[in-house]
């Protein structure tokens, strides 16, 4: 592999990214939305501002062997838009398409897209999400995703670009945002969490873990045309990730046991039923087809992407107690 694309270069993932594709000997374009250095030699720096207005693909895409398309409105805290899945829609689905057909043109080799586990649900029961298992997407972010994991099918159809679709669980690492960080507030606030008695088995996915799926997915021959579920090899109860969080802070984890189905009736009386639901339910991911097919380790960095992620966590907010 020579060159790779990578869209969102500055996001969360984007940033980790970058260095692993250039460690890993490739050329890389990073597209942001506005002007970003990386301070990597051989990373070239592509501002695209708003993916919906960006329809100049030519000229970027010139030697370009490969994309991972990271770019995307993901889950928002507090939902302003009047429609929420066709806000996600105009964001997710459109420019993905359109994005996936400049590449096609341009004779790009593969297409990596980045989706969500939500795809295939919220919550397992019984056994974790595998690969053939339905999709069941319920929130309007998994939902768009869906639709453009349909679209990007149809259009890869005898095509010579090859499309890989990744479903990820919840990432955590160095600087991690929503479900983790406000976590990690909690966390570090010292107040009372009352999960003391939440058994839920939840699988995570470690950053870097993730980052070296991702470098995998663009030149291994084995994952022309797959969709891979990425999730750590273990999962972890919510009481230990609570615990595991405030011993990197030096801190006391203060676990209250309550019944997950109090717990549950309490979110949904005061409108956070969505966000107790992802703590007291379990979400098994089942990634051994990336694990097999791949020769990917799934786990190399968990405990230092756990621990950088609260170091940086600590740094940021200026907390040294």
């Amino acid at each position: 592999m020579n060159t790779v694309l990578i869209t969102g270069a500055e996001g969360f993932v984007g940033r980790q990214l970058v260095p692993s594709m250039h460690d890993a000997g490739v050329s890389v374009v990073a597209v942001v939305r506005q002007n970003y250095t990386h301070g990597l030699v051989g990373v070239k720096t592509v501002s695209v501002g708003d993916l919906r207005e960006w329809n100049d693909w030519r000229a970027t895409l010139t030697n370009v062997d490969a994309v991972v398309h990271l770019a995307a409105r993901a889950h928002v805290i507090i939902e302003r838009a009047r429609d929420p899945l066709e806000a996600f829609r105009d964001t997710n689905v459109k420019p993905t398409l359109a994005l996936f057909k400049s590449c096609q043109t341009a004779g790009v080799k593969r297409f990596v897209f980045v989706s969500t586990i939500g795809v295939n649900g919220v919550s397992t029961h019984g056994g974790p999400f595998r690969d053939g298992d339905v999709p069941s997407p319920t929130e309007p972010y998994a939902v768009s995703k869906w639709e453009t994991e349909q679209a990007l099918s149809a259009l890869a159809l005898g095509g010579a670009t090859e499309l890989v679709i990744v479903r990820p669980t919840l990432i955590y690492g160095p600087g991690a945002k929503g479900n983790f960080l406000r976590l990690m507030r909690l966390v570090r606030s010292g107040w009372p969490l009352p999960l003391g008695a939440v058994c839920a088995r939840r699988h995570i996915l470690s950053v870097s873990s993730f980052c070296d799926l991702l470098v995998r997915c663009t030149h291994h021959k084995a994952a022309a045309g797959q969709i891979f579920l990425a999730a750590d090899r273990r999962p972890i109860l919510t009481r230990d990730l609570v615990i595991t969080i405030a011993d990197l802070m030096k801190r006391r984890a203060r676990l209250v046991r309550i019944s997950p189905w109090i717990l549950a009736r309490m979110g949904h009386i005061s409108g956070f039923g969505v966000e107790i639901d992802r703590l007291i339910a379990s979400l098994e991911v089942d990634s051994s087809r990336a694990l097999e097919l791949l020769d990917w380790s799934g786990d190399e960095n968990v405990d230092r992407d756990m621990k950088g992620m609260v170091d940086e966590f600590l740094g940021t907010h200026h907390v040294h107690r």
